[in-house]
């Protein structure tokens, strides 16, 4: 039975307090001159000793050796044992060890007891200024102090005599709570007031019992850097501390430089026993703060007689992106009526923090029927040629995330276009969901075939329960998007058409770290009208700087036909045509949208001047590109893809795990999505077509690196008569001045016309000739640039083409 997660239910159980100021020191409080004497605010940074402690003496500032003397931007020279340490944030020329915390360990290393940061200079609030490697080695606290507060006592620091304190003043948390709440309404229980209180912590390993895994923090923040976001738990009871697991302040323990492979750790934080005895209906609710790299946070209960499996928490905060405080609430009917109830929160992984406070239980019964974001099935394909649109399976996990079954449970699918207009709407029946359910891998019964009408079109899944009330509809719909395009076959959007440059190497998206410099990729796209049809182009970008990588070598592109969906390995793909680029700056006008031609293999696998025909009905077709350097110390050839992680509409229509799924559930013998090729040391320039492919990503965050790599098709209708019969040889090939054609025709031509077209379908080149029959055709090739380029030869009986490379 799995457990789920809300963020917007039962908040109102709670009554809300400023969490402005915290529960740690906040005050310095200047005792000595009189002139200065009162109480002055301060901000604690994270880093450092995890409680914050009163502390009183002389104060100081650090002088080093370079003006301004009082900035720490190098060592300072004076002494100040015993003394509370003063420091200014002003920046520093060097762009080494002269952050905030570096200010803060010089201030440390010449004996001071605590740092203070005078804020001379704009930048972000302290706690939200990570201490990496340096920080996690501090004894001392460090605090911010502003600017204006700072030019009132500076003087009279640097004159000396100046004395003062650190000092907590005490905010009391204004909480109150339903009359539903049993368990966590009294201070001390879930709220984690001034300490862990009866929480015990369990290491998944004996080395850290002796380190700080599970610990009280006072503001409710890591110690720390909150990775890729300011946010913060911002809990109820924040201001009186919550429990964190910092992942991110380990790793720096053990390593000031963290490189891959992270370390990883686990630990578990176990609550005291609760008595469930005389309630029913029982729902685990906790605030949350989840910002994670590689790992997850789960939570297992207890019974009173055995543990329960764990269960991963949910969370709509994705990988490396802003993350945000969240709420849970879970059902939990193995309390009912138990007696020694446990709950324990596990964290396990490499980075970076959980924050968790606010823990209850209450009574309530509650349906919520919602869509599981996490397994949907969108478009195969978010842009397919209007000529080869095909059936679209429908899926999705759905759930009752409430405690009480749901009556009349439905999901249904809206497609409309792009004027909003309903299309269709298809449906799947569930009955009755008890709470606590999920129900998985039910696709639809009846498939969608989209209009072949060029456009954009949008999908919605919604889920509704005859019995859930309408406060709780917020989490029951799950829109996509895809398109239908004139011509183009596509996984992702073109930069063109988002607007941005928003493709990255795919090292770039924490996805892969050990790709070699000979790798593949490919894009599966299933080809429903094919005997009419043929591959116009294809286009592929690659995020390296051109100037790095100008002619060191070629991206070799295929067209396989695929001949079983449950595998793409080198025994069930057929080659049907092949083609290559240079990467020559001068040929190719923009690296991160490089135009390619298909050409016919010839006997030795490589472009032969013969265009594919026509492709085949109802066939899967993988598409790859693959890099070839000349030499493997060249610099990596970075393909342009997007890793997706659900945080929005397009995310969530580029992650097609799911569809596979249910093409493969209803048997529809096709395949979707992107494959790489990068594990293994010993690929080479020539073992290309005998790679083998796998997915990347992580399916429990919805994401799926999705390649850019879109294949055109057109009708196979030649709009030239083809001479079969003229006898014709092209040299040098690859050639560089000049190009001969020797040509042999039946009949005398009088007007022979040479095209010189480049691969984007422009002509470079033209030049007329008369009398042609048993004849040697020049062409100058001065003013044409490095590039494949094919030749159309037109004569009176019709046209001859043939695949020139210009290579200069």
């Amino acid at each position: 039975m799995r457990r789920f997660f809300t963020k917007h239910f039962l908040l109102m159980l709670l009554g809300f307090a400023a969490i402005d100021v915290m529960g740690q020191i906040n005050t310095l409080k200047i005792t000595a001159p009189a002139g200065i004497a009162g109480e002055y605010a301060v901000q604690r940074f994270n880093w450092g000793p995890i409680i914050s402690t009163a502390v009183s003496g002389a104060v100081g500032y650090g002088v080093d050796a370079t003006s301004p003397f009082n900035d720490g931007c190098s060592d300072f020279t004076n002494d100040l044992t015993g003394k509370i340490g003063f420091v200014d944030r002003e920046p520093c020329a060097a762009a080494a060890a002269t952050g905030v915390v570096n200010k803060a360990a010089r201030i440390e290393k010449i004996g001071a007891i605590a740092a203070i940061i005078c804020n001379t200079t704009t930048g972000s609030a302290a706690n939200a200024i990570g201490g990496g490697g340096v920080g996690v080695q501090m004894k001392i606290s460090t605090y911010m102090m502003s600017d204006a507060d700072c030019k009132k006592i500076k003087a009279s620091i640097l004159a000396g005599g100046v004395t003062a304190e650190l000092i907590n003043k005490p905010v009391t948390c204004t909480t109150t709570y339903g009359p539903e709440v049993f368990w966590g309404n009294v201070a001390g229980q879930g709220d984690f007031s001034g300490g862990l209180n009866g929480w015990t912590i369990e290491n998944a390993t004996p080395d850290l019992n002796t380190r700080t895994t599970w610990f009280w923090t006072e503001t409710g923040f890591p110690r720390s850097a909150r990775g890729f976001t300011d946010n913060n738990i911002k809990s109820t009871t924040q201001c009186n501390g919550a429990a964190c697991m910092d992942l991110e302040a380990l790793q720096f323990e053990d390593n000031p430089s963290p490189a891959q492979p992270y370390n990883e750790y686990s630990s578990s934080l176990v609550s005291p026993a609760i008595d469930c005895r005389g309630k029913s209906k029982i729902n685990l609710q906790f605030r949350m703060f989840h910002n994670r790299l590689n790992g997850s946070a789960s939570y297992q209960l207890f019974d009173g007689t055995s543990w329960g499996d764990a269960v991963l928490v949910p969370t709509a905060n994705s990988v490396n992106v802003s993350a945000v405080g969240e709420t849970a609430v879970i059902p939990v009917p193995e309390f009912a009526g138990k007696e020694n109830c446990r709950i324990k929160f596990i964290v396990e992984g490499d980075f970076y923090a959980f924050v968790v406070d606010d823990v209850i239980l209450y009574e309530k019964e509650i349906v919520d029927v919602v869509v599981n974001k996490d397994w949907v099935a969108v478009a195969p394909t978010l842009k397919v040629p209007a000529s080869q649109v095909s059936p679209m399976p429908f899926m999705a996990d759905i759930s009752n995330i409430g405690n009480t079954a749901s009556q009349d449970v439905v999901l249904s699918v809206d497609i409309k276009d792009a004027s909003g207009t309903l299309l269709k709407t298809v449906t799947n029946n569930y009955g009755t969901v008890d709470g606590a359910t999920k129900v998985e891998n039910s696709p639809f019964t009846e498939t969608y075939t989209p209009p072949a009408v060029p456009g954009k079109y949008t999908g919605e899944y919604y889920i509704s329960g005859s019995n859930e009330p309408a406060e709780n509809n917020g989490n029951n719909n799950y829109p996509f998007q895809f398109y239908v395009t004139d011509k183009t076959f596509g996984n992702l959007e073109s930069e063109a058409e988002q607007g941005s440059a928003y493709l990255e190497d795919v090292a770039d998206s924490w996805v892969v770290s050990d790709i070699t410099n000979y790798h593949s990729a490919g894009n599966v796209y299933y080809v429903q009208n094919g005997a009419k049809y043929t591959v116009s182009e294809v286009r592929f970008g690659l995020k390296n700087d051109p100037s790095t990588i100008d002619g060191s070598g070629y991206v070799f592109v295929d067209l396989f036909e695929v001949t079983d969906v449950t595998s793409l390995s080198p025994t069930t793909r057929t080659l049907v045509a092949t083609g290559a680029v240079l990467l020559d700056v001068t040929a190719i006008d923009d690296f991160r949208n490089i135009p390619v031609q298909l050409f016919v293999p010839n006997a030795d696998g490589g472009p032969s001047e013969e265009k594919l025909k026509s492709l085949k009905d109802n066939t899967n077709y993988f598409l790859t590109v693959n890099t070839a350097p000349l030499d493997p110390s060249f610099d990596r050839y970075q393909f342009l893809q997007y890793s997706g992680n659900g945080s929005d509409v397009f995310d969530r229509s580029v992650y097609v795990a799911p569809v596979n799924f249910a093409l493969d559930s209803l048997k529809m013998n096709r395949l979707c999505g992107t494959y790489w090729q990068r594990v293994g040391v010993d690929n080479t320039y020539d073992d290309i077509r005998s790679r083998t492919y796998q997915r990347l990503g992580n399916e429990g965050f919805g994401t799926w690196s999705m390649l850019y790599l879109e294949m055109d098709v057109e009708k196979a209708e030649s709009t030239y008569n083809v001479n079969s019969t003229a006898e014709v040889k092209v040299f040098p090939n690859p050639a560089a001045r000049e190009l001969y054609i020797d040509i042999t025709l039946e009949n005398v031509s009088n007007n022979v016309k040479v095209d010189l077209v480049s691969m984007d379908g422009k002509t470079v080149l033209s030049k007329s000739f008369d009398g042609v029959q048993d004849s040697r055709l020049k062409i100058d090739l001065t003013n044409v640039t490095t590039g494949t380029y094919s030749a159309l030869i037109h004569t009176n009986e019709g046209v001859i083409t043939k695949k020139v490379i210009v290579q200069k």
